[in-house]
């Protein structure tokens, strides 16, 4: 099989061509740009080709950084306030909790000052209480002497029959009128208080045309406390004309009692 002869390019056409090359590359004036190095200092002249690039090359702007002590135009304007969130509300606005208040008169302490309360008195007992009822006209004055050594409550108003010793029974006695309306605090009776009552038997002097004649009276001093055993019975006399009778609340003055008495407009029950 014939072989084909390479062929060689000749020495003199490579010389020509560089210097062509040589030619391309300098000015005008027939000087040259840069020096032609040999091919042994090619990564020199790499190194000094990139050393020369750089040196050449403006940085690019990257972002601007405020200067170390300059807070920023968002910031906290003092030291020690909440950081915004950016829409000018704190973290904590945003969630609708509050800090945590001092324990010292603070509303979250709200049980100090209430653990102590005074002793809530007892009722009043018979074995405790004199009873005295004297006459003023018309009018009965009930008297409660609280005799012991400690205070005690009483109902508002005793309870108050008349009738007659020896009759059918307490169920059919008279009932007087009482002031509507009774609510409230019992009677508080310090140790060594009195507390009054006033009945008057025959308002404005109504007794002559009476029908109804009594000789007794009936009296539990606190019925709400007190059981049907604590029942006094106080004579009146020789049978009294009662007309449509009236009784008041305790009060701790006679005065204040007769005052009572005369806003009677309820019968008692």
């Amino acid at each position: 099989m014939p072989t084909r002869p390479q062929r060689r390019v000749p020495l003199a056409v490579t010389a020509a061509a560089l210097a062509l090359g040589l030619t391309a590359c300098s000015g005008g004036d027939g000087s040259v740009s840069a020096p032609v190095r040999p091919e042994g200092s090619a990564s020199a002249a790499g190194t000094s080709a990139s050393a020369s690039v750089a040196d050449t090359v403006e940085a690019e702007p990257g972002p601007s950084v405020p200067p170390v002590g300059t807070p920023e135009p968002d910031g906290p304007s003092s030291a020690g306030e909440t950081p915004d969130d950016g829409r000018g509300r704190s973290p904590q606005a945003l969630l609708g909790t509050r800090a945590p208040e001092a324990s010292n008169g603070s509303p979250a302490d709200d049980t100090a000052g209430n653990a102590e309360e005074g002793p809530l008195e007892d009722s009043c007992t018979m074995g405790q209480l004199a009873l005295n009822v004297r006459p003023d006209g018309s009018r009965r004055i009930i008297e409660v002497a609280n005799t012991g050594t400690t205070a005690c409550v009483l109902d508002q108003i005793p309870d108050v029959g008349l009738g007659n010793r020896g009759g059918s029974g307490r169920e059919r006695n008279l009932r007087p009128l009482v002031p509507g309306g009774i609510g409230g605090p019992d009677h508080a009776l310090p140790a060594g208080a009195k507390a009054y009552a006033v009945l008057d038997l025959a308002p404005g002097g109504r007794a002559s045309g009476a029908r109804k004649r009594v000789n007794e009276m009936n009296i539990l001093l606190s019925p709400a406390h007190m059981a049907a055993a604590d029942i006094r019975s106080v004579p009146l006399g020789s049978r009294v004309r009662v007309s449509v009778p009236r009784l008041g609340l305790y009060d701790s003055t006679v005065d204040g009692a007769v005052a009572s008495m005369r806003q009677a407009d309820t019968r008692q029950r």
